[in-house]
């Protein structure tokens, strides 16, 4: 387990540029990877405007948002209260707002890549996780990437 764990997300405009990159260490219950993306996400829920689109790396989110109702309250769940806060910022619109996408990617990816949706990849999300990933490599402790919201 790690002892600390970072969370960090990208705000794209429509045009794809960067908006905002908000990013910092999560609460001390939050010690795994998977615990990482899960904060980020909820980051991510609570400050987006409306019901702009969510793209994540983490295919467990896309899964996990889908039970989080039922995830939300099993004892044996170690994130539940994530998972609850999560389904209550979701509320009811996980299909339409999360959306699995390729990460580490480059720029021929474009286009030629293809998401959880069955679109190409965009520009904007090479965008995203080249302005994520250099804070996130430069960071102590470990950070996990998360998500891209675009507005």
């Amino acid at each position: 387990f790690l002892v600390r764990a970072g969370w960090a997300f990208v705000v794209l405009k429509d045009d794809g540029t960067v908006e905002a990159i908000a990013r910092g260490l999560a609460p001390q219950l939050v010690d795994t990877i998977h615990g990482a993306e899960l904060w980020a996400l909820a980051c991510a829920l609570t400050v987006r405007v409306g019901a702009c689109p969510i793209s994540t790396d983490h295919l467990a989110l896309i899964e996990g948002a889908a039970s989080a109702t039922t995830w939300s309250v099993a004892p044996h769940k170690r994130y539940a209260s994530l998972w609850a806060k999560i389904n209550h910022d979701l509320d009811g619109e996980t299909p339409r707002t999360l959306r699995w996408m390729p990460s580490h990617t480059s720029a021929a990816s474009v286009g030629a890549v293809l998401c959880g949706d069955g679109a190409t990849l965009p520009p904007a999300a090479v965008v995203a996780f080249a302005e994520d990933e250099p804070e996130a490599a430069a960071a102590e402790p470990p950070v996990a990437l998360a998500t891209a919201v675009e507005s």
